[in-house]
């Protein structure tokens, strides 16, 4: 049996500290379901209360790259991530941002690297590993338009197994990857840029997920996975840092979950400067 164990993520561009489910925990679960295998799903914080870690395979996400004050729980510490993996003595695989930089240690530190402690430290993305691992051969690489829209409907159904579930549960949702400023460096801060040029998902794959999560009970919702909202599908993409917002887009991706009529939904990043530029654009989004 596969154990997930959700370490959480706070990434600029993606939130999974609870009350938050991030969507990376949620993918990993599609990807498990899609290879035919079963897994158990436990938080950091329920092993802080005792819970025990089964199975043969551990996958651990972890990733608190931009950490900051937490009201329900606390990102896994490399203290406890040794600790776990001393333990555990079957396949331990680290995926998520841990992975790819290493665990923070705050006061302008370098990150500690923790892929001695494991079997595999996936610097792509996890979820797409472990479905190759579960297949017969493990390849680190990134996960396909097609599995990002499949894994996360059949990944949707772990939140049923998170401790804050139904309320005041959060689903993070991602509407794409990279940043629109990647071409000269974006923040500073930020990690997207590292993914260079967007790549966006369609309206239909994200209220597909949506809907997924709808049915799975979760009520509220945070459009917070990307480095800006307002750039989500903009026209321009390459030829200025401040694109176009593409309004018709972003307006039917709201829309569309409005009508699933959820007790919250709320978006997070947006560039101001995106705002400035296209101030006209902004208000037809937000009226």
């Amino acid at each position: 049996m596969i154990t997930l164990l959700d370490g959480f993520v706070d990434e600029p561009s993606c939130l999974g500290v609870p009350p938050y489910i991030s969507p990376y925990v949620r993918y990993i679960a599609g990807a498990i379901r899609d290879a035919g295998e079963k897994y158990e799903y436990i938080t950091i914080e329920e092993w802080r209360k005792g819970r025990k870690i089964k199975g043969d395979v551990l996958v651990i996400l972890a990733g608190a790259v931009v950490p900051g004050r937490y009201l329900r729980g606390m990102p896994i510490s490399f203290r406890e991530f040794q600790e776990i993996c001393k333990n555990f003595k079957g396949i331990k695989i680290l995926v998520g941002s841990a992975a790819r930089y290493g665990f923070r240690r705050g006061g302008g530190k370098s990150f500690i690297d923790g892929g001695r402690y494991v079997d595999y430290s996936v610097k792509k993305d996890g979820d797409a590993f472990l479905y190759e691992l579960l297949n017969g051969e493990p390849v680190d690489r990134l996960r396909t338009k097609t599995e990002w829209r499949r894994w996360s409907v059949l990944g949707a159904e772990i939140a049923k197994q998170h401790p804050d579930y139904p309320q005041p549960l959060i689903a993070e949702i991602e509407t794409y990857r990279g940043c629109v400023r990647w071409f000269t460096g974006g923040c500073s801060f930020c990690i997207e840029p590292l993914f260079r040029r967007p790549l966006f998902r369609d309206e239909d794959e994200i209220i597909k997920e949506v809907k997924a999560l709808v049915a799975a009970g979760v009520v509220n919702f945070r459009i917070g996975g990307q480095s800006c909202f307002f750039s989500y599908k903009a026209k321009g993409i390459g030829e200025s840092e401040c694109p176009m917002p593409n309004v018709d887009a972003i307006k039917r991706l709201l829309e569309s979950i409005s009508k699933m009529q959820p007790k919250v939904l709320h978006i997070d990043n947006v560039n101001p400067s995106i705002v400035a530029n296209w101030e006209e654009k902004s208000r037809e989004i937000t009226h």
